[in-house]
């Protein structure tokens, strides 16, 4: 679809590209997730807050744009050694006031609507070019066509334990609140089970501040309370396996019946 090479230095121009073939082909989507390849995505939990979204104006307009991970007063890199610098060449200092970048969305994971996306490629054509794409896409671009990108609740960093237990938790009968996205090293068996708790919560409905939700009564705060503080004593020693083991480990969680773990 674009002349140039799949590179990292050209995942903007990547992204724009999806923005318009998502924009021209799959007009019909309530929601699409733009996510990296080492990431675990709820999306059961992505079309239950859809459901919600669709209420709202930001998605009746088309300027709508989640994101867990919600950067604001980040200061442009300018050191040559950083992975992520910055020449004045490719973004003058007058594009920039006081070096600090417009609001963005970390380019882990974010979510829009087919509409938000075709605003999205056609204001890069006026937009100059920057190669991180998620400041360009979800910063410059957003504000230059008028669109805020809005935080949503949800992110975990890479624990596996911690992860797996609080989708393990989740209940109809008592509230935990739930993991919408997090890391998973590539680990295929990570990602396998959060997603089979993820399809059986919704099944079940669980009481998780997406399907349902209700506030804990004082005797759920200290048991709870108890359990982490439970849990933070114990070594985590599962972050210190090799990758294989880990990927073992939760490959054999997977093989087990639910009432089993």
């Amino acid at each position: 679809m674009g002349g140039f090479n799949d590179e990292y230095h050209n995942l903007a121009y990547k992204n724009i590209f999806a923005n318009f073939w998502v924009a021209t082909f799959c007009p019909q989507a309530d929601i699409v997730v733009k996510s990296d390849d080492d990431m675990y995505v709820d999306l059961y939990a992505v079309y239950a807050n859809t459901q919600k979204w669709k209420l709202q104006e930001d998605y009746k307009n088309n300027t709508f744009i989640r994101c867990p991970v919600h950067w604001t007063d980040i200061k442009v890199q300018r050191d040559t050694k950083n992975k992520w610098y910055v020449s004045q060449r490719d973004l003058p200092p007058a594009r920039v006031p006081g070096e600090r970048y417009p609001p963005f969305c970390l380019g882990w994971f974010w979510m829009l609507t087919p509409g938000t996306a075709d605003r999205i490629w056609k204001g890069a054509i006026t937009e100059p070019f920057l190669w991180l794409d998620d400041v360009y896409i979800t910063g410059f671009i957003a504000r230059s066509v008028g669109i805020v990108a809005k935080p949503v609740i949800g992110f975990e960093k890479f624990a596996p334990r911690r992860n797996l237990l609080v989708k393990r938790m989740q209940s109809k009968y008592y509230y935990h609140k739930d993991i919408l996205y997090t890391q998973t090293k590539r680990l295929f068996w990570v990602a396998y089970y959060l997603d089979a708790i993820a399809k059986e919560n919704y099944e079940n409905q669980v009481m998780n501040g997406v399907y349902r939700y209700k506030e804990r009564s004082e005797g759920e705060k200290i048991l709870f309370k108890m359990m982490y503080d439970l849990l933070r004593k114990t070594p985590d020693v599962l972050r210190s396996y090799p990758e294989k083991k880990l990927d073992k480990w939760a490959r054999y969680n997977a093989g087990l019946r639910f009432s089993e773990w």
